[in-house]
């Protein structure tokens, strides 16, 4: 189309240079399709800008989200780490944990004794069982 524009534009002027009359309303009308084509490039970049922008708001937008959840996540792996730490364990390079080195000669030993009266009172709520 803009070929053709610039092809009835020149052969107009040449027209006109041989009668020697300028015609204003082919140049008018070169000069609105002109316009016209600008307008609508115009037009389309606003439209691409606008896409860009709402693309970057909803990306933007998106990270907050995952920057909000990777620090409650840090958090999180922060609280268990004071909790092994709390119980002595460590975190190895292979990431297991493994206890402090306790040395053989100590033993931990719990123990719950009954005493006889305990003992009494559950043989006569179960009778069925053998004692022991």
């Amino acid at each position: 189309m803009l070929i053709y524009m610039f092809g009835v534009f020149h052969v107009n002027c040449l027209q006109s240079a041989v009668s020697s009359e300028v015609k204003f309303d082919d140049i008018f009308a070169c000069l609105h399709c002109f316009t016209g084509i600008i307008q609508s490039v115009r037009v389309l970049a606003d439209r691409r800008l606008q896409h860009e922008r709402r693309s970057r708001a909803a990306v933007e937008q998106e990270l907050a989200k995952f920057r909000v959840y990777c620090q409650a996540q840090e958090r999180e792996i922060s609280a268990l780490h004071s909790i092994l730490r709390k119980h002595g364990l460590t975190l190895g390079d292979d990431g297991l944990a493994a206890r402090a080195a306790v040395s053989p000669a100590t033993i931990s030993v719990v123990a719950e004794v009954n005493s006889s009266a305990d003992m009494t009172a559950v043989e006569q709520l179960t009778p069925d069982l053998p004692a022991v």
